[in-house]
């Protein structure tokens, strides 16, 4: 990806995390990969950032029906995956170059994005670390496809899920369930229905 020259206090950063289970984003579940892309005003990709971790114990908590949905061969990921403890400092690094050291916060991207923040600050970041280069506020296109389906925007038979919505708005979605794919779609349909005229 291009270097930035300059910073941008209107960067937006899209994620997406995939762990080892179908369970709460609260439950005990092994975070194995997340997704950060930063994204520009008028949404053009400028970096990215994909992280493969594994506990730092090396004891795993999945669920076999969802490695085979997220497309993770458990054996194969343990190679390449860093420890938690090794993920955070090229996290911090790869936030604070984009928010300047904490001068613009980046702005939080994604579908039912909340939840991502909540394992990606258990197991690789600090909250204080992660607050001082992303803001709190954050778009979410999970939220905002139920507002629109609320407006009368979005049919009632379309569900919540991204793939739903992707269908719907025409916003391609290819290899779904992975941290990097559904990122990106995620930030495409923020940009579609942020332009939306209703």
């Amino acid at each position: 990806m291009k270097e930035s020259s300059m910073m941008n206090p209107n960067y937006y950063l899209a994620m997406d995390t995939e762990h080892g289970g179908f369970a709460e984003d609260d439950s005990p579940l092994s975070l194995l990969e997340a997704y950060f892309g930063i994204y520009s005003d008028n949404w053009q990709l400028v970096d990215e950032l994909t992280l493969l971790t594994k506990p730092d114990n090396g004891v795993y908590q999945v669920q076999a029906e969802a490695l085979e949905v997220n497309k993770i061969n458990i054996v194969e990921h343990d190679k390449v995956a860093v420890r938690y403890k090794d993920a955070k400092t090229p996290l911090y690094k790869f936030l604070s170059k984009y928010s300047d050291n904490g001068k613009y916060k980046l702005i939080p991207v994604g579908h039912h994005v909340h939840g991502d923040i909540k394992l990606i600050i258990r197991d690789l970041s600090s909250r204080g670390g992660w607050s001082h280069n992303v803001s709190y506020r954050m778009l979410d296109t999970g939220v905002m496809g139920q507002y629109l389906r609320a407006r009368g925007v979005i049919p009632h038979d379309v569900k919540g899920s991204l793939g739903s919505l992707c269908d719907f708005f025409g916003v391609p979605l290819i290899d779904a369930h992975t941290a990097k794919a559904d990122g990106d779609a995620s930030a495409m349909l923020m940009k579609v229905l942020l332009q939306l005229k209703f």
